[in-house]
């Protein structure tokens, strides 16, 4: 097993790139997560599964409809976004 940087919650984070298994997913789903790559994003919370939780802002939400659009992501796919 390798060994990933953990997150806080409030943490700020960017999805680095799509994980290859976003492909497996449905089109509307697959172009959410496309939304989140390179776009700041606060740890809103980790599921049970240990998956870190992103929700969209307002613009991923008018991309792809809804309200609080989110992902769910292992620490892999993400990096800490440092202030400045």
């Amino acid at each position: 097993m390798t060994n990933h940087e953990t997150f806080r919650l409030g943490e700020r984070v960017r999805l680095k790139k799509l994980p290859s298994w976003v492909a497996e997913l449905s089109e509307e789903t697959q172009q959410c997560f496309l939304l989140f790559v390179g776009r700041d994003s606060i740890v809103e919370e980790v599921d049970s599964h240990g998956l870190y939780v992103l929700v969209g802002d307002k613009e991923i939400d008018r991309n792809v409809g809804g309200y609080r659009n989110d992902i769910r992501v292992e620490a892999e796919w993400l990096e800490r976004v440092v202030p400045g």
